[in-house]
């Protein structure tokens, strides 16, 4: 590789980290976080779920080794992402069950801090779930909900949405983690079932705003679309920008979340409510979405020449990273 590439991206690692270092937190500073952790499975198989290719036997030859070493990296990440103050509240895509968030904190670098587990099995045949954990010295958590999206007949069923309701100090905030249908084959093809997906959460946000037009509305996961795609755009935010907010169209175009054929995307995705833009109902949104992009996620794509995500797996082969996908995290601050 030549020296100018190496120089490239050299100065593409330092920026990207650079506007995180500024971020100022205190103890009246929360952090909310999201991230697809790329097939976090446990190493046994379940017959009640497509999961033979991660085990010791199957495809992927997924072994004890393998698991606690990308538990070990998931919670380096975290703790990464939260820094001195934590991650008071963080989402994940693609955990198989209860257990791998057990194991993730009770037996990593996790175990010395106070998260409780929010998990429920879903329809997806493969066994991956939506998921979250968060600090309950911190938070209060007053709700949860596993929202189902129904897939037209004959369609592989999805992830639930999970839906929580927090108190901070008081304030309610309502924190969404998605992951929608992905774009197994083909973007048009697929585009159907994120569509429902959208429809059926913003259903749910219809009844919350119906109920308070001020309420405190955290949308976040992988929406495997892109923020100016029509489910997004058009159903969910229901082409209005003022409402709902996606701070993700305030970020570089040049970079993203997830890399398709050395070509950066915002699949995954925050958006918030216009409450936690203004402060008007006690949680203010400063200033605004991250992607954590850290050196150690990345590594060098030499095919495309720029940085990628270091991935678990590159196809069928084992690669020993962390995730196909970057973390992403906003800062929610009590308004005074």
């Amino acid at each position: 590789m030549n020296r100018l590439l190496l120089l490239y991206l050299a100065l593409l690692l330092t920026s990207s980290c650079e506007g995180q270092d500024k971020i100022v937190r205190d103890n009246k500073t929360y952090r909310i976080a999201f991230w697809n952790v790329e097939n976090l499975f446990d190493i046994h198989n379940d017959t009640l779920t497509q999961d033979d290719e991660f085990t010791p036997q199957g495809e992927k030859q997924w072994n004890r080794y393998r698991y606690e070493d990308k538990l070990k990296k998931i919670s380096k990440t975290i703790q990464a992402v939260g820094g001195w103050n934590g991650v008071q509240i963080i989402g994940f895509a693609e955990v198989e069950n209860r257990l791998v968030l057990s194991d993730l904190t009770t037996k990593t670098g996790l175990a010395s801090t106070s998260y409780s587990i929010v998990h429920k099995n879903s329809g997806d045949l493969r066994g991956i779930d939506v998921a979250s954990i968060y600090d309950s010295t911190s938070v209060e958590l007053l709700q949860t909900q596993f929202i189902e999206v129904k897939m037209p007949a004959l369609e592989r069923p999805t992830r639930d949405i999970l839906h929580l309701n927090f108190s901070i100090e008081g304030r309610s905030l309502h924190v969404f983690y998605n992951h929608w249908p992905s774009r197994y084959g083909g973007k048009s093809r697929s585009e159907p079932k994120r569509i429902q997906a959208a429809r059926t959460l913003r259903a749910v946000i219809d009844s919350l705003f119906n109920a308070d037009s001020n309420a405190n509305i955290i949308i976040m996961g992988d929406l495997n679309d892109h923020p100016e795609d029509r489910s997004v755009q058009d159903i969910l935010l229901k082409k209005d920008t003022t409402e709902l907010i996606n701070l993700m169209s305030l970020l570089p175009k040049n970079e993203g979340t997830h890399q398709y054929r050395g070509e950066w995307a915002y699949l995954d995705q925050v958006i918030v409510s216009r409450s936690l833009r203004n402060g008007a109902n006690g949680l203010n949104a400063v200033p605004g979405a991250y992607v954590f992009r850290e050196d150690f996620l990345l590594e060098i794509n030499e095919k495309y020449q720029n940085v990628q995500p270091n991935r678990t797996y590159l196809g069928p082969s084992y690669h020993g990273g962390f995730s196909d996908h970057l973390p992403i995290f906003i800062d929610l601050r009590l308004a005074e």
